[in-house]
């Protein structure tokens, strides 16, 4: 049921942008790194990727911020994974070429050890129509890793 209505809440925002002008972005998956996990006697490191490529499509609204996504990449276990998602996206001019941003995406994952809805926060820089981003991605359980993955935006 929450899915369903944040499927109508993202509907219902994506309308109320409709005279925005709209860019697609590409979504390139990179590189993480996992920590803050027992690792069990006679292990040496964690066992887990810690390069997750893949890559999606974001359908951004500007300037109004609003933007809808989807994406996959080899996930912490070795899996594919993917997500459908919507979010915001605040940025603030630092030069005429150059802004930092915080966004937050919510939606649905299935990969990483979790299959369901969710919302995760990021941070990042742009210069013109590249931007990189990390994000902070806490532990889906007991036995979860926290993880601080970067990727990349390159705007169309």
């Amino acid at each position: 049921m929450a899915v369903c209505k944040f499927i109508a809440a993202a509907a219902a925002g994506l309308l109320a942008c409709a005279s925005a002008r709209a860019e697609t972005d590409l979504v390139l998956m990179g590189k993480s790194w996992h920590f803050g996990h027992d690792v069990p006697a006679g292990e040496t490191g964690y066992n887990v990727n810690q390069y997750n490529w893949g890559g999606g499509l974001e359908y951004r609204f500007t300037p109004s911020g609003w933007f809808v996504g989807g994406l996959t990449y080899h996930d912490t276990f070795h899996q594919q994974a993917y997500a459908l998602y919507g979010g915001y996206q605040y940025s603030v001019p630092l030069t005429d070429n150059l802004s930092a941003f915080a966004a937050i995406r919510a939606g649905y994952l299935n990969g990483s050890g979790w299959h369901g809805p969710g919302a995760l926060p990021s941070f990042g820089i742009k210069y013109k129509r590249v931007s990189a981003e990390v994000v902070y991605i806490p532990p889906s359980g007991k036995d979860g890793y926290n993880c601080i993955a970067v990727f990349g935006r390159i705007a169309f």
